[in-house]
């Protein structure tokens, strides 16, 4: 509330420092899946293939309100968007999985697992009035968003410029798209897609005597991310950039992918969204791998253990990738801000040592 006082009278007055909707409810999904399984050899390799498609309403959102509502949203402002209930989305694709688990031999037995699935997702609807859905701006002294959901898209896809090269003073030259002969906020297009093609996973188990051996592999191909961390890396000069800023455009230095260094581009101009920021996240990744050993039951006997196991292992050993960030696993937690990465911390590699015991 905020007192104020007109010709001797006193009045009491104030504004809502965010609206919520009355009518929230839970999102629906209907789903129809169609799958088949197999089994060959005894069950020692099972298949199995499943086509599904799924469509989720009335996805919670938080959008704009219509300016009749009285209610202005600024950029970094702790007052929060309404969610309310508006988009619908389709989502089809593929899983399939192989598992092979045999005794080969008296000393050898394998578990070996595939698994591999498709997604294509496309958004049907917004609901009624409601504008493209947008991320959160980039930077504090910018609102432009790098993503947006609207209809016929993926979720989230990213939006921005294309670029076609550089001026003669080595700013970015962005694409007029529209052919208008002015390039403004109408010649953004969608720069690519936070969805992945297929993801795909193989498990290993393995022992032979009294060894164990576990290999884990993830793997993600077809998806880009908006590496929102090269705003901070080449643009924002209020932090420390990195090393190969010294790399950007002069006149003597015009064979490069990075724009003429300027203050001028912590607020906008070449550190709008663009192609600059998307960068192909695809990677397989040897997320676990244990090798174990278990002591034959003549040693424990001495020291009286029913069994003892001791172990090593190491986890994210290796990453094959070609995005530049600190890693392509970045979180896709945010429904409609996925493939972002603003300061994601990279998984660590860790290397475990160990024993199991029992008495």
């Amino acid at each position: 509330p905020i007192p104020y006082t007109v010709g001797g009278e006193r009045y009491v007055t104030g504004r809502a420092a965010y609206l919520k909707s009355k009518d929230l409810k839970w999102e629906t999904a209907k789903t129809t899946d169609i799958g088949i399984e197999l089994g060959f050899f005894n069950n020692d390799l099972t298949l199995s293939l499943d086509y599904f498609v799924k469509k989720n309403v009335d996805l919670l959102a938080q959008i704009d309100l219509n300016l009749s509502s009285g209610q202005i949203f600024e950029i970094n402002s702790s007052r929060e968007k309404p969610y309310v209930n508006t988009a619908s989305v389709k989502n089809t694709g593929w899983e399939f999985m192989m598992n092979y688990r045999k005794q080969l031999t008296k000393d050898f037995h394998i578990d070996a697992t595939f698994n591999i699935a498709t997604l294509k997702n496309k958004v049907l609807s917004l609901g009624e009035n409601v504008q493209p859905i947008t991320s959160g701006a980039m930077s504090s002294y910018f609102s432009d968003a790098p993503s947006i959901t609207m209809p016929g898209e993926a979720i989230g896809s990213f939006y921005g410029y294309k670029i076609e090269g550089f001026d003669a003073e080595g700013n970015f030259i962005f694409a007029d798209t529209d052919k208008n002969g002015v390039v403004n906020a109408n010649d953004k297009v969608i720069l690519g897609s936070p969805i992945p093609d297929f993801t795909y996973g193989l498990n290993i188990n393995m022992e032979y005597k009294d060894f164990d051996l576990t290999v884990f592999f993830q793997g993600v191909q077809g998806n880009d991310i908006f590496n929102q961390k090269k705003y901070t890396y080449y643009f924002d000069y209020s932090n420390n950039v990195v090393k190969d800023a010294l790399n950007g455009w002069t006149k003597t230095n015009k064979n490069t992918g990075i724009p003429i260094m300027k203050t001028q581009n912590t607020s906008g101009g070449n550190s709008l969204p663009s192609e600059f920021y998307v960068e192909d996240g695809s990677y397989l990744r040897l997320k676990n791998l244990q090798l174990g050993y278990s002591l034959p039951k003549k040693w424990l006997e001495a020291i009286r253990f029913d069994k003892l196991r001791v172990y090593a292992g190491v986890q994210n050993l290796f990453t094959l990738t070609k995005y530049s960030g600190y890693d392509p696993e970045v979180s896709s937690n945010v429904l409609f801000s996925r493939g972002i990465d603003i300061s994601s911390y990279p998984n660590a590699r860790t290397f475990t040592f160990g024993f199991n015991a029992s008495f």
